[in-house]
């Protein structure tokens, strides 16, 4: 299956792989990893303080896992993924958690249209 981040919402994940917004809201002052899997251009429209782009065919060819092996190194250290709607950051979840299947990774539930819409009016979405 392959999301575009179109509308429709996609439930790939099961709930206690996701996170909502106001629940990440207060992880923030944490150590964390936010991957943010829009493609470049997207990211460099708006962007969530911590995140990191890694667009998401380099999650999907594992391309990204010696950029953040310190983070990998600790099972419980806290990775967050995050795109336009919370469709591509569920298959980047999946993939992921087939590899490090013991790690703390989460989807952040809705995206960056979750955000705007319960956090922050003033993040700009597209």
């Amino acid at each position: 299956m392959h999301a575009n981040d179109k509308d429709k919402s996609l439930r790939l994940l099961e709930p206690e792989q996701r996170i909502n917004v106001k629940d990440y809201q207060l992880l923030q002052p944490k150590e964390h990893l936010l991957i943010d899997v829009r493609a470049t251009a997207e990211f460099e429209i708006c962007k969530l303080p911590a995140a990191i782009n890694v667009p998401l065919a380099q999650v999907l060819d594992d391309s990204y896992i010696q950029q953040f092996s310190q983070q990998f190194e600790n099972k419980e250290f806290p990775i967050l993924v995050v795109c336009r709607r919370g469709n591509d950051s569920q298959i980047a979840v999946q993939h992921m958690k087939n590899r490090f299947p013991d790690h703390s990774i989460h989807d952040l539930e809705g995206g960056l249209h979750a955000w705007t819409k319960q956090i922050d009016g003033n993040f700009p979405i597209y």
